[in-house]
């Protein structure tokens, strides 16, 4: 394809199709003041974590406390 040149319908990919699957899932922040994201918590949850300790070890509900619900609704759903 030289400059100029327009590509054709048929050319163009939708969004998503090249996102290759070794990046895994895309980050989901759970708790924005401390950047922990929802595997972390996950991962933290399946260890048998509790609110007090996921709070120790990430920070997690400590800042705003934006984040405790979802973290306390993830907990309920183990």
């Amino acid at each position: 394809m030289g400059q100029g040149d327009e590509l054709e319908d048929e050319d163009w990919d939708e969004p998503g199709d090249d996102w290759p699957s070794s990046f895994g899932p895309p980050l989901v922040l759970v708790c924005r003041c401390h950047c922990v994201e929802e595997r972390e918590i996950e991962a933290l949850i399946a260890e048998g974590a509790d609110l007090a300790e996921i709070a120790r070890r990430t920070g997690a509900t400590t800042g705003c406390s934006g984040c405790r619900r979802q973290i306390e609704s993830m907990l309920r759903a183990r």
